[in-house]
């Protein structure tokens, strides 16, 4: 139910892990710069997205897709 991205990884596509109910967890690398549109949609608030770098760094780093989330929390750093 926790998932953490390889530090190998730059880009997270479109769609990729929409609708991913199971995923309670995930782990974004500080080495992802792109995150496709939908790739987290239709996740629910009792699930996480966790980011290794810091809010200000996601915003002048990463590229993000229209509605790349939906209802999940996100933390940062």
């Amino acid at each position: 139910s926790s998932v953490k991205l390889p530090a190998t990884l730059t880009k997270i596509g479109k769609d990729a892990f929409n609708g991913c109910t199971a995923i309670k967890e995930i782990t974004i690398p500080a080495s992802v710069t792109e995150i496709g549109s939908k790739a987290f949609y239709n996740w629910t608030a009792d699930q996480t997205i966790k980011f290794e770098l810091t809010e200000e760094e996601v915003v002048a780093k990463v590229t993000l897709g229209g509605g790349w989330n939906s209802y999940a929390t996100v933390i940062y750093g």
